[in-house]
């Protein structure tokens, strides 16, 4: 992923079907909406303008955040974001 420029991830989030985090030996696999989401607050964008990037109302995203929090065990967004840059993902 470190050879791809911004509009490459971009197209290749979007047309990826399955999304998948992983840590500490063990594997998350991420809706679509959630990988989305996770990848634009991850980019700073914050989550009215990622509702706008996705296409759906802010609560939605509120509520793709929460599902992530549970999921992946955290509690703020800026660990979201951690779990997204320093963890291997795979996109298939």
């Amino acid at each position: 992923m470190s050879n791809m420029c911004l509009g490459d991830i971009y197209t290749f989030f979007k047309n990826t079907k399955n999304y998948y985090l992983a840590q500490k030996n063990k594997t998350y696999r991420l809706t679509k909406r959630e990988a989305e989401s996770l990848l634009h607050l991850s980019m700073g964008k914050t989550m009215k303008t990622t509702a706008e990037l996705i296409n759906c109302a802010p609560r939605t995203v509120e509520s793709y955040v929460k599902q992530l929090k549970d999921k992946l065990g955290v509690h703020y967004k800026t660990d979201l974001a951690d779990y997204f840059w320093n963890n291997p993902i795979k996109w298939f």
